[in-house]
């Protein structure tokens, strides 16, 4: 089940309570694909025999029920409704006791997509081996040291251990120019994918934009899997303003640069073929095609540019 969003009454807070409370415990609907939004949660009796069986999860901008919540943008704190949040106890919980329940319940996810990742979530995939499929946002802190110690768990957790030979798509969009970005704690952590094919990330200027693209390269090429990487700049992903936009578009250019500019030693060159390269800025993709690599990083390579469905000449 993809993209729900339960019908709620007037006053009240939509919730996977709202889709699930009538169907019978004896016909349990044995949900292998969940995307949940604006929703509230909880894993109890109500919820669990139509979970146990699921394999695919999305969730986004899930509702807690913290007395104190943070505005994601502003940073400010936001006072709910005691009244409210009593009201709501039975339907909902905050994601550290949602993913705690799941790691209780044996759910095994082997593709996830979130965008609030918390302590118990890192826990939770140290329970269990298999996840192929894990797609991070990262625009929900409230403060940039709480973004930055999250996102050095992340590189610390079981996802680089537990799931280092099954994981086979990444991505990480990083909002701000923080950790969440290509970064060093990255490089180690990612270069334990040995059947990684597909990574999107972000690059920032905190550790400067050429040494952090070669690092990737570093990296990358030395998975043998891998087939696409996905770059763009930190904030793709967020809400625009002209400023960001300008901004994007500036560190779009250098990676670029520093994509055609790469190279890589002889031996290497005779023997691998570079992955498509994919550099996203607010203009368009500018795709980089598969070629043995001492063709593609050079000056004289073609630049692909997409739009809808359609290749142009970038210049």
């Amino acid at each position: 089940m993809r993209g729900f969003r339960p019908r709620s009454q007037v006053g009240t807070q939509q919730s996977l309570h709202n889709l699930l409370q009538y169907r019978p415990l004896t016909s349990p609907l044995n949900l292998k694909h969940l995307s949940i939004q604006h929703s509230l949660l909880k894993i109890d009796t109500t919820t669990i025999p139509h979970l146990r069986n699921l394999t695919s999860l999305t969730l986004l901008n899930v509702v807690e029920l913290d007395t104190i919540q943070f505005n994601s943008t502003t940073g400010n704190e936001v006072h709910t409704n005691p009244s409210l949040i009593q009201s709501q106890q039975h339907v909902g919980s905050n994601l550290s006791d949602f993913w705690a329940s799941f790691s209780q319940i044996g759910v095994h996810l082997k593709s996830i997509h979130i965008d609030k990742p918390v302590t118990a979530f890192f826990s939770y995939l140290g329970t269990y081996h298999g996840l192929t499929t894990l797609h991070i946002s990262s625009g929900h802190f409230p403060s940039r040291d709480a973004s930055r110690n999250t996102a050095l768990q992340l590189y610390e957790s079981a996802i680089f251990t537990k799931h280092s030979n099954t994981l086979e798509k990444l991505n990480i969009n990083a909002w701000y120019d923080d950790y969440w970005c290509f970064c060093p704690p990255a490089a180690p952590a990612i270069q334990k994918m040995s059947r990684l094919r597909v990574l999107t990330i972000c690059i920032g200027r905190s550790w400067g934009i050429q040494p952090t693209m070669n690092k990737l390269f570093q990296v990358l090429f030395r998975i043998p899997t891998i087939e696409e990487i996905h770059i763009s700049s930190f904030g793709s992903y967020s809400n625009k303003d002209e400023m960001r936009e300008a901004q994007n578009t500036r560190i779009s250019k250098e990676i670029m640069l520093e994509v055609i500019n790469c190279k890589l030693s002889a031996d290497e060159t005779e023997t691998k073929a570079v992955p498509t390269i994919f550099v996203a800025s607010p203009s368009g993709i500018t795709v980089f095609r598969p070629r043995p690599l001492s063709a593609i990083f050079t000056r004289e390579d073609r630049l692909i540019y997409l739009r809808d469905n359609k290749e142009y000449d970038y210049n």
